[in-house]
């Protein structure tokens, strides 16, 4: 497809054709002159240039009030015109808006607004009221500035019948509804923030061969690029996807071209529904249509007059048929008839094959059959598995080290289990998770890893959890237990991060909440230089570095680590073994066994050693960093063995709560070192 894009200086919303507020207290008459390239209130014949219509207002902020202001009949000259209006006494400052509306509110020098996600369609344009534009201006003097873009949608000749034309991005970016919008004192847009909603459409009696414009904020990165659809008056539907990453910065139209797009078969697809929603489809251009096969368990399908046929979801995803299959005969107005196929499917992952296509969809930016190409497999635009999941070695990705390299969309695991079971040598991860980017929640996990002979990051639910500066400055893992055994063995020096739940959380100013968790499996290390932890690994160094915070946290399993040489700073903890930057400790609780066989080491906190029941080493102060650990509330009943320690060694860089203590700034609240720890001299 050929993507043909214009430059347009364009408009929002909201709009009232008339103005219905008045300026208040004292106020003087006031005229603009707004002279720009181009302002969206109409298309020339071009198709793209845009001009002032007579029937054009404007929002004026003076700093105090909202005031409209309206167009000068007699001076619009094209892209050229003047607004009058009142504004407050003394006002030096002035922020316009396009078009007018009471609802827009103004808050410095943001404004905050709303573009509709259903427009009025316009054969060879737009709903004049979702082109916005803005300008700021200490003159008399407005340069407006565009706020949105435009999908510019052809439809073919032999579209005499679509009811509806729907865009959206192929990775669920928000393009409409509420947003705002920054500007800077020299008259600039500073940002344009993303919406809150996914789609855009227009629908109505849409003409073959027209051309509709589709208004989206402007300044949004489609990563796997966007998807439109046409939806026909007979149910069926057709669709293009653009699969490729695409910028669509303010002012920019994309044109799509949809001749020859064909219709979906008639009811010969695939229905997926949330949990409880229901569809329609009246199938007007057949003579007759009748259910010939049984229904799903849970499912409700019905034929009814006038060819209408219903189906609705199951309410839950316990004791029912998650996917399936029924038959329809078909009997065209002029033809045969013939039998039509349509899969059921409950919204989310029903399957491990579906856990398989949700990560190939995410990987590849499309879907075989061309639809958007994760959205299937979304509920409130998370990831929601509708069963337990089983996952082999066959089942991970090619190199073996994680079942999907990348999660960016947040996982609920709905009260449900996913068992994983991998060993891998040379490789660098094994985790179900290569770099998880999101939030999970209510996820249970049991299983084995194993790996040898690598520097390896291994922990059963990620091998890096990592924000994303700019999206996710915050990551929260909550209600997630861990059941998976954790065995490495490696009789190299390398220093590499083994866990029960994360191996290394990182990235720049990031929080990561580890929320009501629970570990229970045995960790079980052997090699010489190591950070071995009951929930993670490592917390990563970085500027400012990260924050890692356990609440309401248990640790109920088994470490065992094991010194394969001598070596000064071996790192174990029954929570976090080494923290490079900040961790937060509140009502946690170590209830578990770690057992350390040390080969003749000493413990060196200048080396970055240290075995603590909580936390086994921090590092030191360093200004500008996010450093230190805070502990609230905090019991260990764990039973701590050390096991081949040097006779006459020091015992400072063991604890019952944290091992290596490095003048790091703390806090204790409530501690109890409850517990045992036994030392047996080598």
């Amino acid at each position: 497809m050929r993507l043909i894009t214009h430059t347009f200086l364009c408009c929002l919303i909201i709009g009232v054709s008339a103005c219905t507020v008045e300026p208040a207290g004292d106020t003087v008459s006031k005229s603009f002159n707004a002279s720009t390239v181009s302002v969206k209130s109409a298309l020339a014949d071009d198709g793209h240039t845009v001009v002032w219509s007579k029937d054009d207002r404007i929002n004026l902020f003076d700093g105090t009030s909202n005031n409209c202001f309206s167009i000068v009949e007699s001076s619009i000259k094209g892209s050229e015109a003047s607004f009058k209006g009142e504004v407050a006494k003394g006002s030096t400052r002035f922020i316009a808006v396009y078009p007018y509306s009471e609802d827009v509110e103004f808050v410095g020098q943001t404004f905050f607004a709303d573009l509709p996600a259903e427009q009025a369609p316009v054969a060879g344009g737009f709903d004049p009221g979702c082109a916005m534009a803005v300008a700021i201006t200490e003159t008399e003097s407005l340069a407006f500035q565009n706020l949105v873009s435009l999908f510019k949608v052809t439809l073919g000749p032999e579209h005499s019948d679509v009811k509806k034309i729907h865009v959206d991005g192929n990775n669920c970016e928000k393009i409409c509804g509420d947003f705002n919008v920054e500007m800077d004192l020299s008259g600039s847009v500073k940002s344009i923030s993303e919406g809150s909603e996914n789609d855009i459409c227009v629908q109505g009696n849409l003409a073959a061969g027209e051309s509709y414009y589709l208004a989206s904020l402007g300044d949004v990165t489609f990563l796997n690029g966007f998807s439109v659809f046409l939806l026909f008056k007979d149910g069926r539907s057709a669709v293009k996807v653009v699969p490729d990453r695409i910028e669509l910065p303010a002012g920019s139209m994309v044109s799509i071209d949809m001749a020859g797009v064909q219709k979906e078969a008639l009811m010969d697809g695939v229905v997926t529904l949330g949990k409880g929603a229901s569809t329609a489809y009246i199938l007007n251009n057949l003579s007759n249509i009748s259910l010939t096969s049984s229904v799903p368990s849970g499912w409700k399908v019905s034929v009814s007059d006038g060819n209408r046929v219903d189906i609705k979801a199951p309410s839950t995803d316990a004791g029912v048929d998650l996917y399936g299959q029924v038959t329809f005969s078909c009997t065209p107005l002029d033809g045969e008839p013939y039998e039509s196929p349509l899969m059921l499917r409950v919204r989310g992952i029903n399957s491990l094959q579906d856990f398989k296509s949700f990560r190939e969809a995410c990987q590849a930016g499309t879907s075989p059959n061309g639809y958007p190409p994760v959205n299937d497999y979304l509920v409130d635009n998370k990831v929601v598995l509708n069963t337990d999941i089983e996952i082999g070695p066959s089942d991970m990705i090619p190199d073996g080290t994680c079942f999907m390299y990348s999660l960016t969309y947040p996982l609920e695991g709905n009260g449900k289990t996913i068992t994983i079971n991998n060993s891998n040598s040379g490789k660098g991860m094994n985790s179900l998770f290569g770099y998880l980017r999101a939030n999970v929640s209510d996820l249970t996990l049991k299983g084995k890893l194993s790996a040898a002979n690598t520097l390896c990051h291994m922990a059963p639910l990620a091998a890096y959890c990592g924000n994303y500066p700019t999206v996710t400055k915050t990551i929260t893992i909550k209600n997630v237990k861990s059941y998976v055994d954790v065995s490495y063995t490696n009789s190299s020096s390398t220093s590499s991060q083994i866990a029960g739940l994360v191996a290394v959380c990182t990235g720049t100013a990031g929080t990561f909440k580890f929320e009501n968790c629970e570990v229970f499996g045995k960790i079980t290390t052997s090699q010489s230089i190591l950070d071995t932890g009951g929930f993670i690994g490592r917390g990563e160094s970085g500027s400012p570095g990260v924050i890692v915070t356990f609440t309401d946290c248990t640790f109920s399993g088994e470490i065992v680590y094991s010194q394969t040489a001598i070596h000064s700073n071996p790192r174990v903890g029954g929570f976090v073994a080494s923290g490079e930057r900040q961790t937060n400790y509140t009502r946690c609780t170590n209830n578990g066994k770690i057992t350390a066989n040390l080969n003749n080491t000493v413990f060196d906190p200048d080396g970055g050693g240290g075995l603590g029941g909580i936390l086994g080493r921090s590092s030191k102060v360093t200004s500008g960093y996010n450093m230190g650990w805070y502990l609230y509330t905090v019991t260990t009943n764990c039973e701590i063995t050390i096991n081949g320690q040097p006779s006459g060694a020091t015992t400072a860089y063991f604890g019952k709560i944290i091992g290596s203590k490095q003048d790091e700034a703390q806090q204790y609240v409530s501690v109890i070192e409850g517990g045992s720890i036994t030392i047996n001299n080598y």
